[in-house]
């Protein structure tokens, strides 16, 4: 493994935090331009830094931990062996962000109502049993006819 690390982001917001609200937090403490922070907030993997040592990696980081934002540090031949695998750069590691639709509008398939009879359905009163107590068989005792006792000698 090589020395150098990779700053990498997809708008990942720690959990309790508001992405617009991160996103002004960020643009504040790192001086981000709108264009750079559509690009950071896409939902697509974002090298922020190449091969940058341990020490400005965890300078980074927190940085957008303060802002309240997950900056992922992975080892620079390890995502450049992802991308090598996928044959795409910063394609390899895609998670969208929280509360995104998963599928594209051309997978989607139009709701039908469907015509159902619930006329034979009906309510129970409040606090009332949903389950018919079923008595419970009575309890054998065991067969012990087979059991003898022995004193000691």
């Amino acid at each position: 493994m090589s020395d150098g690390y990779k700053l990498v982001f997809r708008g990942e917001v720690l959990e309790g935090q508001h992405a617009a609200v991160v996103r002004k937090r960020l643009a504040k403490a790192a001086a981000f331009a709108e264009e750079h922070l559509n690009v950071l907030f896409s939902g697509r993997l974002v090298v922020v830094k190449r091969q940058v040592d341990a020490a400005t990696a965890a300078q980074f980081q927190a940085l957008f931990a303060d802002a309240g934002a997950r900056l992922r540090v992975l080892p620079a031949d390890v995502v450049a062996a992802l991308e090598t695998e996928t044959g795409s750069r910063s394609e390899a590691l895609t998670l969208l962000p929280s509360g995104s639709p998963m599928l594209r509008d051309d997978e989607r398939h139009g709701w039908q109502p469907r015509d159902i009879d619930t006329s034979s359905l009906s309510l129970a009163e409040a606090g009332a049993s949903l389950t018919a107590a079923k008595p419970s068989p009575p309890v054998q005792p065991p067969d012990v006819s087979h059991l003898a006792l022995q004193r000691p000698d």
